[in-house]
């Protein structure tokens, strides 16, 4: 905010006051050059009128404060029942992160459940290749579909596709920690390419699970994924 002595009323008072000084002093050097027109009564009178443009200024700038102070009051009401308003509704945040708390719980227990899944395919795979080994039979194993199995980096297997076509499929072992870390921080980076918040951290999940992330649900997949630039084709 402006010095009070920059508010245009006060200025505008002060100039005017500036101008009864300079009268006055005119008319006491015409006094001094001789001019014999001048009476003690006018010097009089404009001294008086000097006095009055002077009480004017001090009268404008108390004016000037008490209006500025009543409009800081006045602010600083409203801002006192903003902050209020704000502190007292947060049903909104509490709603949002309940809502979030319970699919990410969801999400966490969908994972472990395919984990334990997955980890009790990849056992029983592992124990189909050993068996098939013993019987010199990893062609049969292998021609039934099962390419490998191993409980550390998953099982995979070859499908015929409609078109009669063999694919070579991989499932890869996506830990429930590392589903719950990967959809936060795709969440909170999509959102900071929207908005570009000053200050921004997320959880930091492996390049690794990015990557099986990736291959397993490519539609959830995208630049914001850890490793991204090193996904297999």
């Amino acid at each position: 905010m402006t010095p009070i002595s920059m508010d245009p009323d006060v200025r505008q008072a002060e100039k005017d006051a500036a101008d009864a000084r300079a009268l006055l002093d005119d008319l006491k050097r015409r006094v001094v050059e001789g001019d014999t027109s001048i009476t003690p009564r006018d010097l009089a009178e404009h001294n008086e009128l000097v006095d009055f443009a002077e009480l004017l200024v001090e009268q404008t700038k108390t004016r000037v404060a008490e209006t500025r102070k009543a409009d800081r009051q006045r602010r600083y009401t409203a801002f006192a029942n903003e902050l209020a308003h704000f502190t007292s509704n947060s049903a909104a945040l509490l709603d949002a992160y309940r809502a979030a708390e319970h699919a990410l719980a969801h999400l966490y227990e969908t994972t472990r459940q395919r984990h334990e899944r997955l980890l009790d395919i990849s056992n029983r795979g592992q124990t189909l290749q050993i068996e098939a080994q013993q019987h010199g039979e990893e062609g049969d194993l292998k021609a039934a579909g099962v390419w490998s199995a191993d409980p550390m980096n998953g099982i995979t297997y070859r499908r015929r596709c409609e078109d009669g076509s063999l694919d070579f499929r991989r499932r890869a072992d996506i830990q429930p920690h590392e589903a719950v870390e990967l959809a936060i921080r795709n969440a909170i980076v999509k959102n900071a390419l929207q908005h570009r918040p000053r200050y921004l951290a997320w959880p930091k999940p492996s390049e690794v699970a990015g990557q099986k992330m990736a291959r397993e649900f490519p539609d959830i997949a995208g630049p914001s994924m850890p490793g991204h630039g090193t996904w297999p084709a």
